[in-house]
């Protein structure tokens, strides 16, 4: 799929690509290096980053779900932080689009299912949500939230037209969140998450690292200025690693092989 993307873009009939940071699909997340002649023209202004819970009874908050719940979610990131939340989840895959999914959770296949809070609002399902998860309970994925404009490198025209569209904190909190991806050489088949924001010229990062059943979740923080935030994604992945990352990420690729 994306590899498909650059090609038509690289083709005179297209102009842009309209990408998300963070698909939830394998294969389709903007790749951290773009191909050759290719650059992001634009980083719109960020929807909201949360991840958000649907119940399948109304009113019913996360904390209020029964002893061993069952969660519908096709991501190790939230399936392991749910599970190092409340040991008593159990975390369970559902496939298919937005609709698909709430389909699913109203046959009674899942007690609740978690989605993007941002994806919800764009299909205007926001009536279904029963709550929008903090960040310290599921932080969210790289660039969750977040749009790219991806363009040809020569069209500096285009390039120019673009910018009214650009929003400068969102791309420097991305640029934070993708550094710390890559320095993580994390996928979304592995449970790592990361997000930034913006105070003044400082940006916070905060990443996680987690083991697949959810026992061991690894959280830290950092702060400088905004200017480093590729640097201080990569000291970030390093200050995880260092803390015990590392070993959480040997288990997963030693399981992978098994």
């Amino acid at each position: 799929m994306r590899y498909q993307c650059h090609c038509i873009i690289h083709a005179t009939t297209v102009w842009i690509a309209l990408r998300d940071f963070f698909s939830g699909v394998p294969g389709r997340d903007l790749p951290s290096e773009l191909p050759p002649g290719l650059i992001l023209g634009a980083v719109p202004l960020r929807e909201d980053h949360r991840d958000a819970l649907i119940c399948k009874e109304k009113g019913i908050k996360l904390n209020n779900l029964p002893a061993g719940a069952c969660i519908g979610t096709s991501s190790l990131r939230r399936s392991s932080q749910l599970r190092y939340y409340r040991k008593d989840f159990i975390t369970s895959p559902v496939r298919g689009n937005v609709e698909t999914r709430i389909r699913k959770l109203n046959e009674g296949r899942f007690d609740a299912i978690v989605l993007a809070l941002a994806g919800l609002k764009r299909l205007n399902h926001e009536g279904r949500i029963s709550q929008v998860l903090d960040p310290s309970i599921c932080l969210p994925a790289v660039g969750q939230g977040a749009l790219a404009i991806e363009i040809r490198e020569e069209d500096k025209a285009l390039l120019k037209l673009l910018q009214p569209l650009h929003d400068p904190p969102t791309a420097v909190a991305v640029t934070g969140e993708r550094s710390f991806l890559a320095a993580m050489e994390g996928s979304c088949q592995v449970p790592i998450a990361c997000n930034g924001s913006l105070t003044g010229s400082t940006l916070n990062l905060t990443g996680v690292v987690a083991d697949l059943e959810g026992s061991t979740c690894i959280r830290q923080c950092l702060q400088g200025p905004q200017e480093n935030a590729e640097k201080l994604g990569k000291q970030l992945a390093d200050n995880i690693i260092n803390a015990g990352g590392r070993e959480v990420l040997e288990k997963i690729k030693y399981n992978e092989i098994k």
